[in-house]
């Protein structure tokens, strides 16, 4: 009957391509990637079944399929006990993932390594590997993988004895599992972290963690797993003393693990119930349980095993460097053909260099050619310009006159001005003192002086002649200070040409406070600060 149900598995199994074809790679995978807990499928039919699937992959040439199927196989090799064909596998499944040049595939490959050389007693080997793995799951930020990188390398701190420090691993691992793992995860931490507990002589906390894993395994049905549990329970009960309640857990670890063939587990377990017997002073039970327990242990990983794994492992590294080689000679012959051209294009090179030469001749030619026209045309720009020098000169001196005589005639205003108010101020003190005959002449004479004081044309030809002079410079303060109004272009004007408030105000016929306070309004609108010079600023402008 177990025949006739394992041949019916392998004709559903066998049309892997057409699954494939027809779903998603995750999804044609994930039916075939067996859980380390589960054992509903015989090892052949997985085998086959996996196999079929590496033969699609090679076919298709789907590296990502090869490297799914290759480990699996290891995987299921590992599980049987077949550890030499399990390296196989995951050598090979290395080499694929570095083909694929995956960081999540090259971090599951190493992780497998590191749990078969654990599975082999080879601790630093495996705590290699799984430092490998955890770096390339932190780098992609995978919390699921960092956890089970924090287990598994708290595995390897407990198989050196350093349980302290493997307890430390084993409860972030478990934190960090609890949020972001299955199950299965689950079951795998709480489980190495009871065994902590039981290697530390803590075996209260253990039965709590391992109750914890046994309820994960039933819901599930992880045979394996509760197999494990069960022992893991009867070390906690003999450690605590209770004898009658650890046998019964020897026992029924003893059964489950012969029943789903796990002969590592079965092996342990004999190991652990001759340390009880001898513990209760049963020697007899205690010498067959440790007998039992070298047998199977030697058959499993006695020193012909490691030879061949030692042997395997020198077999892909003398692949790998062939493989090296063939990319050594690759890239010879790239050289070679690339020297090959590197000398077509020195020939290339070679005319064009003499077709240069023959164009730069004719350019040297033409050049000279142009030279010398290029003198004769900078002779006459040089000609054009000095005439344009004394014409500018000949223009800025008659602005310096124009300039001296604005200055002489708005001297002249001022010196009539003050005459007239001299004037003026002397006929008022004559009118009040003088005799009533002589009063209507002062008024006379007075009135004279008021209108002495009547420069309207003069000051109107001074503005037109200010204007003509500062033209420029009102532009440049217009682009400058687009705010100012005429009046205090003028303004500005006349301080240029270094007039005082006085004679500001007796040209503008205003008072000299009120040219003064427009000198200062002035200042305030040019942003000035208080120990600058205006005239010197509006000089430079």
């Amino acid at each position: 009957m177990k025949n006739y149900l394992s041949t019916v598995l392998v004709v559903l199994l066998c049309p892997l391509v057409s699954i494939a074809q027809t779903l998603s790679l995750p999804d044609s995978l994930s039916k075939y990637n067996i859980d380390p807990r589960t054992d509903s499928i015989p090892f052949e039919t997985r085998v086959e079944a996996h196999l079929h699937l590496a033969e699609y992959g090679e076919k298709n040439k789907n590296l990502m399929v090869s490297f799914k199927a290759i480990m699996m196989l290891g995987v299921d090799y590992y599980l049987a006990s077949e550890y030499p064909e399990a390296m196989e596998y995951f050598e090979r499944a290395d080499d694929l993932a570095h083909e694929l040049n995956s960081a999540k595939e090259l971090a599951e490959v190493q992780q497998k390594k590191g749990n078969l050389y654990l599975r082999l007693r080879q601790g630093e080997t495996a705590l290699k590997h799984y430092q490998q793995y955890l770096n390339l799951v932190e780098e992609s930020g995978d919390s699921l993988g960092i956890g089970m990188g924090h287990i598994s390398i708290a595995n390897c701190y407990s198989f050196k004895k350093q349980l302290d420090t493997a307890a430390i691993y084993y409860l972030k691992g478990l934190s960090l599992l609890e949020k972001h793992g299955t199950p299965s995860h689950i079951a795998i931490a709480a489980s190495n972290l009871a065994q902590n507990y039981l290697n530390r002589n803590k075996p209260l906390p253990a039965m709590t963690y391992l109750k914890r894993v046994m309820k994960i395994d039933r819901a599930e049905g992880w045979q394996r797993g509760l197999a494990k549990d069960m022992l893991d329970l009867a070390r906690s009960y003999s450690m605590a003393a209770n004898y009658k309640m650890a046998k019964v857990y020897f026992d029924s670890a003893l059964v489950i693990s012969r029943k789903v063939n796990n002969l590592e587990l079965t092996f342990t377990i004999y190991s652990w119930m001759a340390e009880f017997d001898q513990q209760k002073g049963d020697y007899k039970s205690a010498f067959e349980n440790f007998t039992k327990y070298h047998y199977l242990r030697d058959s499993l990983i006695g020193e012909s095993t490691q030879k061949e794994i030692a042997a395997l492992k020198t077999k892909y590294k003398i692949g790998r460097k062939e493989a090296e080689l063939q990319k050594n000679k690759a890239k010879i012959a790239e050289l070679e053909r690339a020297e090959a051209d590197r000398q077509l294009r020195f020939w290339f090179l070679i005319t064009g260099l003499c077709l240069l030469a023959m164009v730069a001749y004719k350019f040297h030619r033409d050049r000279q050619r142009n030279k010398k026209l290029y003198a004769i045309k900078q002779e006459l720009l040089q000609n054009k310009l000095e005439k344009e020098k004394l014409q500018s000169s000949w223009l800025e001196e008659r602005v310096g006159l124009q300039q001296q005589d604005l200055t002489d005639l708005a001297l002249e205003i001022t010196r009539k001005n003050a005459f007239a108010e001299e004037m003026l101020s002397r006929l008022e003190m004559l009118e009040k003192n003088a005799e009533p005959p002589f009063k209507k002449e002062v008024r006379e004479l007075k009135i004279l002086a008021n209108n002495n004081l009547q420069f309207d044309k003069e000051r109107e030809a001074l503005a037109i002649n200010v204007e003509q002079v500062n033209r420029a410079f009102y532009q440049k303060l217009n682009k400058r200070f687009g705010n100012l109004s005429p009046n205090e272009l003028e303004l500005c004007g006349l301080i240029r040409m270094n007039f005082s408030n006085k004679d500001i105000a007796a040209l503008k016929g205003i008072s000299a406070n009120s040219a003064k306070m427009a000198r200062y309004r002035l200042r305030k609108k040019l942003a000035l600060d208080p120990e600058e010079n205006i005239v010197a600023f509006l000089q430079e402008v």
